[in-house]
């Protein structure tokens, strides 16, 4: 999945991979468990932000 392709209807606007998904957050200061969330990232990663056209608004959805 990369930028421009379309997912479920909706335009692929950013990707992001693990580390950047840790350091959002790091940064808002949220607690989590760093191996759970691999675990989830795993099964669910990587996560997209996507155009809704319908909407008219970008949102965060897992890729799988």
């Amino acid at each position: 999945m990369k930028i421009g392709d379309l997912f479920n209807g909706m335009l692929v606007l950013e990707v992001w991979d693990f580390k950047k998904y840790c350091n959002v957050h790091d940064e808002l200061e949220l607690e989590y468990d760093i191996e759970d969330a691999w675990d989830h990232w795993q099964k669910a990663g990587p996560l997209l932000v996507v155009f809704d056209p319908e909407r008219q608004t970008a949102s965060k959805v897992w890729s799988k």
